[in-house]
């Protein structure tokens, strides 16, 4: 490897990316302020040779950003994956970054805690956030002398070679070291803010904090943040820092609007790209598989932000993942073209997305409420089984209503799963739940409530917090879901343990202990309608969708939602089986009552 590399930068033929070549003089201006720095060295290809038996050389890439002063950003990247140099490392966690709605929830916090009343007009009593970012995150850490030979890149002058000594955008393990340290320095600051005066989230090295109460105590707060930052090494760019009642972090923007709200703003440009990429993905057969990975990425922040958009998530990275697979297959039998993907197998997710992101455009903002708003309170507890399942509803402390169903084979069929197994279980709790939102709907009273679901399967309160799954069966009912999905919040339910009653069983009674009420279930079929409310077409409709149909042919079709196989039969495209089972006009009620943010 050493020897191969080191011979192509002799001959010339190892050189960077064009981003670099077309740009040397904006390349070499921040390579030399990195070797200002101490972040890199230069050496000559003979110092290399004899310095190092192993090396990996990788080429440099330059991205160039002009900023709203006019002013070019640059940054440059080091490609260890295409040279193999990060498959020498080890990553052995994956990050888990805040969310928009983790911010909305910390300022609640601190509002609640700490109150608006009380003060001195001459305090100057206030809100604002504070961004902070940190420059030259990654190169805080350097890189272990022993291994310095694989982090060597062409130079942009002859004979010769950079050798960075700090970690560099392009190393697979830089995002977790820099967010371990990260983690570290959050906790050491929060500990030394009142928790009602400040609090922050941490999204690598862009903070973002929340500041309330008299201006003297917020200035004093905030010097001694900056003053910790810079004690223990980390250098504050104070040039994109930045403090006033709204703010853009993480790409969704941040309003104070007055004492008692706040607004979310979404991105309506990154949401205006996403919906035309999608667009066009409609005239084509075959996509790439580098925008099917670049749009499962952005949909990937889009369900950060609009959680009912993760199901198409899944659906994207399931065809990724299969379609990768084929393409390291040599058998001459697969039809789609090499690193190219049918886009009918996306059929259903996208024509839900163009809907859903064009109601959201037309929408792009969402005030919330600081105080504590007390809204009705509705509780859904329901228990399942392989043969049957039931549930009570529960609204501002009385029981109102209470249901039982059988599983049947028309369950099994459409979910994909085996009638009267355990393996079913999870699957089964989570429908359970569902199948109580959708039976008591007129019941639950209009307007914002707090929708509690109680349950004792841990599969089934996930997916109603994550809104999708690895499972097709869990993911077409965190589709499902998502359509009817208001604010609530889950818990392990622990407080009381009921069966439902088999069916054909004289009507029961149940005790619900400390809440001096009877809950009485009925095991008759007739006790729930009919599951005939699905707004999408399930897994199950992936075998049908395989079968020939007479003269109508096309290419490989939708993928239902959760469902990964590849269709290889001549079949009729997903938008005639759509509109055939009267689903696809249902896209288009993406509902305003529905739409939100979190």
């Amino acid at each position: 490897m050493a020897e191969d590399s080191l011979a192509c930068i002799n001959r010339g033929e190892l050189i960077n990316y064009a981003s670099v070549e077309k740009n040397r003089d904006m390349a070499d201006e921040e390579l030399c302020r990195y070797e200002e720095k101490g972040y890199m060295s230069r050496i000559s290809v003979e110092e290399a040779e004899q310095s190092f038996s192993r090396s990996t050389v990788s080429k440099l890439a330059l991205i160039l950003k002009v900023r709203e002063d006019n002013t070019v950003k640059k940054r440059i990247v080091i490609d260890l994956k295409r040279s193999s140099g990060n498959s020498k490392a080890h990553l052995p966690e994956r990050l888990c970054l805040p969310r928009p709605m983790d911010c909305v929830e910390m300022v609640k916090d601190i509002y609640q805690a700490a109150g608006v009343g009380g003060h001195h007009p001459d305090a100057r009593w206030g809100q604002e956030f504070i961004l902070i970012d940190v420059t030259d995150a990654f190169m805080t850490f350097g890189v272990d002398r022993n291994e310095w030979g694989h982090c060597l890149a062409p130079s942009t002058r002859d004979n010769e070679l950079l050798m960075f000594t700090a970690m560099l955008f392009g190393f697979k393990t830089a995002p977790l070291l820099y967010s371990r340290l990260a983690a570290l320095v959050s906790r050491w600051l929060l500990a030394l803010v009142p928790p009602s005066l400040a609090a922050h989230q941490t999204y690598l090295d862009d903070s973002l904090w929340f500041f309330q109460g008299p201006l003297r105590d917020r200035n004093r707060c905030l010097a001694l943040i900056l003053f910790t930052m810079e004690a223990i090494g980390l250098k504050v760019a104070y040039n994109k820092s930045h403090r006033a009642s709204t703010v853009q972090w993480i790409g969704v923007t941040f309003s104070i609007v007055n004492r008692d709200e706040m607004v979310l703003g979404l991105p309506e440009k990154f949401l205006q790209e996403t919906l035309d990429s999608l667009k066009g993905w409609g005239n084509k057969g075959y996509a790439s598989l580098k925008e099917l990975r670049s749009m499962a990425g952005r949909l990937s922040w889009v369900g950060g932000v609009l959680p009912r958009a993760r199901w198409t998530v899944s659906v994207m990275y399931a065809v990724l993942k299969t379609e990768l697979g084929k393409d390291k297959e040599t058998t001459p039998s697969r039809r789609a073209p090499r690193s190219m993907f049918a886009v009918k197998r996306l059929e259903q997710a996208r024509v839900w997305l163009l809907s859903f992101l064009e109601e959201a455009i037309k929408k792009p903002t969402r005030k919330f409420k600081l105080g504590k708003v007390k809204n009705a309170s509705v509780s859904i507890t329901t228990y399942a089984s392989p043969e049957g399942m039931g549930g009570y509803l529960v609204v501002n402390g009385k029981v109102i209503s209470a249901y039982a169903s059988e599983v049947t084979q028309e369950d099994a069929d459409t979910l994909g799963f085996e009638l009267g197994q355990a393996s079913s279980q999870g699957l089964l709790e989570s429908l359970a739940l569902l199948v109580g939102l959708k039976v008591w709907a007129a019941k639950i009273p209009p307007g914002p409530i707090e929708l509690q679901f109680n349950s004792d399967s841990i599969t089934a309160l996930a997916l109603f917090n994550k809104l999708s799954s690895s499972s097709p069966g869990l993911n077409f009912l965190g589709a499902e879901l998502g359509i009817d999905w208001r604010s609530y919040k889950s818990r392990k339910f622990e407080e009381f343990m009921y069966q439902v009653l088999p069916t054909g069983l004289p009507q029961q009674t149940l005790e619900m202990e400390g809440k001096g009420q009877t809950v009485v279930f009925v095991g008759r079929q007739g006790d729930c309608p009919p599951r005939s409310w699905w707004r999408f077409l399930p897994p199950s409709f992936a075998a049908e969708l395989t079968e020939p149909l007479g003269t109508i042919g096309g290419s490989p079709t939708a993928q239902c939602v959760g469902s990964s196989s590849r269709m290889t039969r001549s079949v009729v495209s997903a938008k005639e089986l759509m509109e055939e089972k009267g689903v696809l006009d249902r896209f288009s009620l993406v509902l305003t009552r529905f739409l939100g943010f979190v």
